[in-house]
């Protein structure tokens, strides 16, 4: 009966692993590291053209958003962690029951 608990730990745990490495290769390069961006920002913006300050506010709206959604998706991730951490607990007291041999 042991050998079950631990099958059933085992078929729970590694797929969670393998998911958070999935989207940790999928994550996006930040356009608040643009080399141009960081160009355009290191230098006064009196001195920019026009061209130059439109693509700036440009790319700085995007860096913005970029930021705003990389904080809801560390939140959702967040969320989805404590998640799991309760589910493998719920899982882990019911093997052990099992384990010790106890009905539920």
């Amino acid at each position: 009966m042991r050998w079950l608990a631990y099958l059933v730990l085992i078929v729970l745990v590694v797929p969670s692993c393998a998911s958070r490495a999935q989207a940790v290769a999928l994550e996006p390069t930040s356009p608040c590291s643009n080399p141009t961006y960081t160009a355009l920002k290191s230098r006064p913006v009196d001195e920019l053209s026009e061209r130059e300050y439109e693509l700036l506010r440009e790319l700085e709206r995007a860096c913005a958003q970029y930021q705003i959604t990389r904080e809801e998706q560390r939140a959702a991730q967040e969320h989805e962690r404590l998640r799991g951490i309760g589910v493998l607990f719920l899982m882990g007291v019911v093997v052990f029951a099992i384990a010790m041999g106890a009905s539920i």
